[in-house]
């Protein structure tokens, strides 16, 4: 269909005619984009990454004076590579990812190994100039040149290929009755949320025009925050 350039046509004849508002005209130009990385990209990993990313360019749906407060603060944070590292190690690794393992592993009696998380190996890394962690858009420097002695480029460069439970699906089916319900209960003049994007966002999902997972999950995340430790609209 992209080689033939159909895509690209109906696009353009649905523009002179005025229907780029149209669902079906979304729907073209979603799946002109994903042929086009099929065309591109031999492998599926990087083409999921790539179509993932497209549809993750839009911010939270903040208000605007807390959005305007969270610049203010983020931009007097330093965002050096070793502090990104270090917010890792103390959070996302031993509150997701290494917890999430441990117990999806004990669940079915496997044992599993996380072999990086000697103290020893950290303390080593920590002392490193950055450019021996991450260099001319390569991570994990010293682990991958290690590796290029062992197996093939191509296999330790290809994109990461995860184990994602399926949020997207559940939002429109078995969990869409429980989110509606947070997500009608935040008040339309909301000091935190925008509550006309949050809306937008939502029922986009719901047509199934774009996948907003992630965002909504968020969005509901803290909501739930907000409404067990009383705070905002929950006071």
């Amino acid at each position: 269909m992209s080689k033939l350039g159909i895509d690209k046509a109906l696009l353009m004849i649905m523009r002179v005619f005025g229907w780029t508002q149209n669902k079906f005209y979304r729907k073209i130009k979603s799946l002109e984009f994903l042929l086009r990385l099929l065309l591109n990209h031999d492998n599926v990993g990087e083409v999921q990454s790539k179509w993932h990313n497209k549809f993750w360019d839009l911010p939270l749906p903040l208000a605007d004076s807390i959005a305007e407060k969270k610049n203010i603060f983020l931009g007097g944070l330093n965002f050096r590579f070793n502090n990104v590292g270090h917010y890792d190690a103390l959070t996302y690794l031993p509150n997701d990812i290494l917890v999430k393992v441990d117990r999806a592993a004990m669940a079915v009696s496997l044992e599993s190994r996380a072999p990086f998380l000697s103290h020893h190996l950290i303390k080593f890394l920590i002392s490193l100039p950055d450019s021996y962690l991450f260099n001319n858009d390569t991570s994990k420097r010293i682990a991958k040149d290690v590796l290029y002695k062992y197996v093939p480029q191509d296999i330790v460069n290809r994109p990461k290929q995860g184990f994602s439970i399926p949020v997207s699906y559940w939002l429109r089916n078995d969990l869409k009755i429980w989110a509606q319900g947070i997500i009608d209960a935040i008040p339309s003049d909301s000091d935190f949320w925008d509550k006309k994007l949050v809306s937008n966002i939502w029922e986009a999902h719901q047509d199934g025009n774009i996948d907003h997972p992630e965002k909504i999950w968020n969005i509901l995340a803290l909501e739930l925050f907000f409404k067990r430790k009383k705070l905002l609209h929950y006071q």
